[in-house]
């Protein structure tokens, strides 16, 4: 659900029913309490003689039987491979492993896959009115299958409201600078405007030399490498400082290493995701473990080694 400003307040996943050869929806009319909405798809295609499920080759959405939204994956550059965080729900795919299509535009999306007609895929909603939308999704030999209802506006709930404390435009460059963090984002390191939480907390277990950084939510979707200062609140020996990182704990509590090299007082590094940071000590060394090894190799075509760490790495 969007909001006038087109801030996201809201998402819900809607079940679809097969109705003969198209499908629909329960009661066939949706009421959603908002002033506009922006819709997703998730949609496979299954093809004769095998038994995986594959991403469709072209979506088209109709309002009132006029085009507002349409991509087909005939092709796009190498280069473009990282928008696709946009024209999927990045949030379901990362939290679920759901495959969304998102059938509205983002205005940092530079995917190639766009039709030039109709409008950004973004539906107003009128409370005595409904609106009737309908998806053709094809595969690349053209078979089509369709999906009709109709949708309006509900009761709005004016106090529902997102809490953030920063807004970071995506085609601005942005900085988050306390006493303890700097958050350096550069222009277009958002898809589209990011409404932002941060807020900072402590943990006292062993291993952690500052404040727990929560920069925004790890479900909010970063094109571009932003740069990343945190400041230590624990002393660090200096026999150790070389061995300090900044660590990202992820939605598993899994701790991640992200790097750093000390500016000043601050260590500081370059990332591509949101959420929880804080400054970490890596003083174990990686573990190599023959696998396939002997002191005489004779007859043999290759030696395998298992290599593992105590911390995974961030890409």
């Amino acid at each position: 659900n969007l909001n006038k400003e087109r801030e996201t307040l809201e998402t819900k996943t809607i079940n679809l029913s097969k109705k003969g050869s198209d499908y629909g929806l329960k009661g066939d009319t949706l009421t959603i309490g908002a002033w506009r909405v922006g819709m997703a798809l998730k949609v496979y295609d299954h093809h004769n003689g095998v038994s995986n499920w594959n991403g469709i080759y072209a979506l088209k959405m109709y309002k009132n039987d006029s085009l507002i939204y349409e991509f087909d994956m005939k092709k796009f550059s190498f280069g473009e491979t990282r928008y696709i965080n946009a024209h999927l729900d990045y949030g379901e795919q990362v939290s679920k492993k759901s495959y969304f299509n998102r059938c509205y535009d983002l205005p940092g999306n530079r995917l190639s896959i766009y039709g030039t007609e109709g409008d950004d895929g973004v539906v107003p909603l009128f409370k005595n009115k409904p609106t009737k939308i309908e998806f053709v999704a094809s595969d690349v030999n053209g078979n089509e299958s369709r999906l009709k209802f109709w949708i309006k506006r509900g009761e709005i709930d004016e106090s529902k409201q997102n809490t953030f404390n920063y807004i970071l435009k995506h085609n601005e460059a942005n900085v988050i600078n306390t006493s303890s963090v700097i958050a350096d984002f550069g222009k277009k390191t958002f898809y589209e405007n990011c409404y932002f939480d941060y807020t900072i907390s402590s943990d006292n277990s062993v291993g952690y030399y500052s404040s727990v950084h929560h920069l925004g939510e790890y479900t909010t979707p970063v094109h571009k490498y932003y740069d990343l200062s945190i400041s230590p609140n624990n002393t660090i020996p200096d026999e150790l400082k070389s061995k300090a990182v900044i660590a990202y704990c992820d939605k598993n509590n899994n701790i991640k290493n992200c790097g750093g090299n000390w500016e000043g007082k601050m260590l500081h590094t370059k990332v591509r995701m949101l959420g929880k940071f804080s400054i970490m000590l890596d003083t174990e060394a990686p573990v190599i473990k023959p696998i396939s090894f002997k002191n005489d190799m004779r007859g043999r075509s290759k030696m395998t080694f298992k290599i593992s760490d105590n911390f995974s790495t961030t890409g």
